[in-house]
């Protein structure tokens, strides 16, 4: 008598990525999400995981950028899972980029653009700063120059761009403080 394995155990990719529409055993969806030799299978597990913390592993490891950025998208908006993928997935700087995206908190922003080693990634995360407060923290604490230059182009207040013109490290980022300083 011989048995029939189940569809997802198939030979064939088509078949197996079919066979996720009627599975709901996370479990198997989790190993095919991170075993399938199949991208597209993968990525289809990824859409019906329901644990972050295997959706921000995957995130963080996979070896595709498609099945990383979907389980990006599958993070459902959870600020601090989205820091970790940026702040874990140091290969993959696509998807460290679409974690920052993601992100609205601006803490988190504030942390990412004065702490990150990536220039892109931390030029994103000022980006979607809007207030004065984190243009002053990332212009007086940012490790990269250019992120704390982004920084001074974004403040208004004459007393702290008087302060960077007196202190900041780098003559450059003095002299725009001091070219924005009204007196």
């Amino acid at each position: 008598m011989a048995f029939f394995k189940p569809a997802w155990q198939s030979n064939d990719p088509a078949k197996r990525k079919k066979a996720i529409d009627n599975l709901t055993d996370q479990d198997i969806l989790v190993d095919m999400a991170k075993k399938d030799t199949h991208k597209d299978v993968r990525v289809a597990a990824v859409k019906k995981i329901s644990d972050m913390n295997i959706l921000t592993e995957i995130a963080t490891n996979d070896k595709d950028n498609e099945v990383r950025y979907v389980a990006v998208l599958m993070l459902a908006n959870d600020k601090i899972l989205l820091a970790n993928v940026v702040k874990n997935a140091v290969n993959y700087p696509d998807t460290r980029l679409a974690a920052v995206e993601r992100i609205s908190d601006q803490s988190i922003l504030v942390d990412i653009a004065i702490n990150d080693w990536d220039w892109q990634t931390s030029k994103a995360a000022f980006m979607k700063l809007t207030e004065q407060a984190a243009f002053i923290d990332v212009a007086k604490n940012a490790k990269s120059d250019s992120t704390r230059k982004l920084g001074v182009h974004r403040i208004n207040d004459q007393s702290v761009l008087r302060h960077i013109a007196q202190n900041d490290k780098s003559e450059n980022i003095r002299e725009l403080a001091k070219a924005k300083v009204n007196n």
